[in-house]
């Protein structure tokens, strides 16, 4: 659901889905890395930072994610938030 509210411009609602979703299962970091997307769409570095150390202790490098991401930042307009995702890939 999360990702259906960030292709309709709903950043909130999806951080809000994705932090439910990571609730009830912490162990994808493919959650963390969506998490990231939608906090950077609102402007909060710390929450995506934060995020994405998260989902770095759950997959070493995911840098498949993080592309993934980062492309369907890119297909709903968001380059920045893309080209952010992509900066802080390790």
């Amino acid at each position: 659901m999360a990702a259906v509210y960030q292709s309709h411009r709903q950043p909130e609602r999806a951080l809000a889905a994705l932090r439910h979703a990571a609730r009830i299962y912490d162990r994808d970091p493919a959650l963390f890395i969506a998490g990231a997307d939608a906090a950077l769409t609102l402007d909060n570095s710390r929450l995506a930072d934060s995020m994405l150390a998260r989902a770095e202790q759950l997959c070493y490098r995911c840098a498949g994610a993080y592309r993934t991401q980062a492309l369907a930042a890119r297909a709903r307009g968001d380059s920045a938030v893309a080209d952010s995702l992509l900066a802080r890939m390790p």
